[in-house]
């Protein structure tokens, strides 16, 4: 397998509900991330019908996975579904763009930098999936400060992954994108 990487960035606010420093109030992040996707080279070199010798473009890239994080995560509110603040704050209105964390099912679960770049990981595997692309998601590293990150890639248990992925595949936004 040979791997590519793009870099991108979005801004969003959120909060970490029961934490005991500043994270526990509404604030925001630019997210940088490194998006990497996997592919075979030999089918990339020598099956593709136009030769090309990759399996996506780099602007073709942007337009898909860039395009749908500028789309769902840039400037939104990403929340924690069972936090009593913020959805009081919300009021049920539709005035703000907000991203729930599904990961659980709609459970508690805070929007982490760990829990956001696994929900993103799976959103695009489910997008590349979706959309048949030939290859598959291979990493993401997400910045929340310019000094720490995380990283998300199939070391994770490869089952979880899967069913994540699978639920990913009912998400509105993830049928509705191009």
């Amino acid at each position: 397998m040979q791997t590519i990487t793009r870099k991108g960035n979005f801004d969003a606010a959120h909060r970490i509900v029961n934490h005991a420093g500043k994270c526990a109030n509404l604030h925001g992040h630019t997210y940088l991330f490194e998006l990497t996707i996997a592919f075979d080279e030999v089918k990339a070199t020598l099956n593709d019908d136009n030769n090309i010798g990759y399996p996506i473009d780099f602007a073709d890239l942007k337009a898909l996975a860039l395009g749908y994080i500028d789309r769902y995560y840039d400037h939104a509110l990403i929340y924690n579904p069972k936090d009593p603040e913020l959805l009081k704050l919300m009021d049920g209105s539709n005035r703000w763009r907000v991203v729930p964390m599904w990961l659980k099912s709609g459970l508690y679960c805070n929007p982490s930098v760990e829990n956001i770049a696994l929900q993103l990981f799976v959103e695009l595997n489910a997008l590349f999936i979706m959309k048949e692309c030939p290859f598959r998601m291979n990493a993401l590293r997400l910045f929340e400060t310019p000094n720490s990150y995380t990283d998300v890639n199939w070391d994770i248990d490869y089952h979880l992954l899967n069913d994540l992925t699978k639920r990913a595949m009912k998400l509105n936004r993830i049928e509705q994108w191009k």
